[in-house]
């Protein structure tokens, strides 16, 4: 009796099994949370980024976010296994506090990085993808002296924590690079040229010691017809509201000095209001060159001619 419920139970159980069962790694005695060093190089880490959006871009502050996703790519001999028999799944799953994965850090955030929907998954020729979803701030210096016909280079700059530094080196790589086509994508402002890689090292608190680096730069170029309307056509009506005064009898000296001072207060508060849209910059914008330009008043000999014309033509 008791053999017959031993051998139902042994029944009951394969049937409840999947059949896509897999194996144990090869390395299930180890301790699979350290680093897979071997012969104490550091591990190889293919990194790469899905840009989902961009969300915004703050130029007074100098800073844009970002919606994608954050891949890496490594080998690990010991999560190596040899899938069962007629099984159709070609990966494991595993949670972050079963095995070791890469930190890393974006180095230029402005503020921590939201992250979600993470997945860790393991072939069996012991390549492991780490996959995340990310949404961050991060700043850039923006070049704005083209303004308003200028280009952005948005650049994601990441690196392995401090703590991995020696033992990981971060790779690009361009089957790991995407950027999302969607309609939705970008911003009214901007509009999303491309996105490039590279791969670079930088030195460690300013000693010999370097950590390598990859950087993700967004190329956007800024829509100019809107500034065309209601930046450079206002400047061109009110200067040439200013050049009314030549027209003006030379003895209404009254109404010159009105409509004169008058232009330029109002081109002052306009340039005021570009400033403050367009925040503080150590240089002069193009838009204010152009408005130097078109303000500068003629010298004494060039204006005694042009008034002793316009008197003669009376």
């Amino acid at each position: 009796m008791f053999r017959m419920v031993f051998f139902g139970i042994t029944i009951l159980s394969s049937l409840v099994m999947p059949a896509a069962a897999l194996a144990e790694p090869e390395g299930a005695g180890a301790d699979l949370t350290e680093p897979p060093l071997s012969a104490q190089s550091p591990v190889i880490v293919r990194v790469g980024v899905y840009i989902l959006n961009l969300a915004a871009v703050d130029e007074v502050k100098e800073t844009f976010q970002i919606d994608g996703y954050l891949t890496a790519v490594w080998k690990d001999d010991r999560l190596k296994y040899s899938p069962s028999h007629g099984s159709s799944l070609r990966s494991r799953t595993f949670h972050e506090e079963q095995i070791w994965y890469p930190h890393v850090a974006m180095l230029n955030a402005a503020e921590p990085r939201n992250k979600f929907d993470i997945t860790i998954l393991g072939r069996p020729d012991g390549t492991v993808t780490y996959r995340e979803r990310f949404v961050i701030t991060l700043s850039t210096k923006f070049d704005v002296a083209r303004f308003p016909f200028d280009s952005q280079k948005l650049t994601i700059y990441l690196q392995p924590i401090w703590a991995d530094r020696e033992i990981v080196t971060l790779v690009s790589d361009r089957d790991l690079l995407q950027l999302n086509q969607a309609e939705h994508v970008g911003m009214a402002q901007w509009n999303i040229i491309g996105l490039s890689q590279r791969t670079t090292s930088e030195n460690v608190g300013g000693t010999s010691d370097r950590i390598s680096q990859v950087a993700f730069t967004i190329l956007v170029k800024r829509r100019y017809g809107f500034y065309i309307w209601k930046v450079f056509v206002p400047l061109m009506l009110m200067v040439t509201v200013s050049w009314t005064i030549f027209w003006m009898s030379l003895d209404d000296f009254g109404n010159q000095i009105l409509v004169a001072i008058t232009t330029i207060l109002t081109v002052i508060a306009f340039a005021f209001s570009i400033q403050s849209a367009k925040g503080t910059a150590r240089y002069l914008h193009r838009c204010f060159f152009s408005l130097l330009l078109l303000l500068r008043f003629p010298d004494g000999d060039r204006a005694d001619g042009r008034e002793y014309r316009v008197a003669h033509w009376r």
